[in-house]
């Protein structure tokens, strides 16, 4: 059984809203990194292609290849996750200011 002190711990520092918006956040994140994995990275691939730009990698020194799309693609979560994450926010506060 969980003792009384534990659950005076959870209910102060609000452990399950922590919990549930660290699980919303993440589930965010995979649904915008699977939209950007699956309709901007290609899009921007046939859109070079278009360009007749052929070689999205580069060559280093040896066997070492830089490739351009794998760092877009992170890049483009990172940059759209942060937008809807300060979308939501300040859409709460002018939400709590009304009140």
């Amino acid at each position: 059984m969980v003792s009384e002190s534990v659950k005076a711990f959870v209910k102060e520092n609000n452990i399950v809203g922590f919990a549930v918006s660290m699980i919303i956040a993440l589930t965010i994140k995979d649904l915008i990194s699977a939209i950007i994995g699956s309709l901007l990275v290609p899009g921007l691939n046939v859109f070079l292609i278009s360009l007749q730009i052929k070689n999205f990698s580069k060559y280093l020194p040896g066997e070492e290849k830089i490739h351009f799309l794998h760092v877009i693609k992170p890049f483009l979560t990172f940059v759209f996750t942060f937008g809807f994450v300060y979308f939501m926010i300040t859409q709460f506060f002018q939400s709590w200011d009304k009140k």
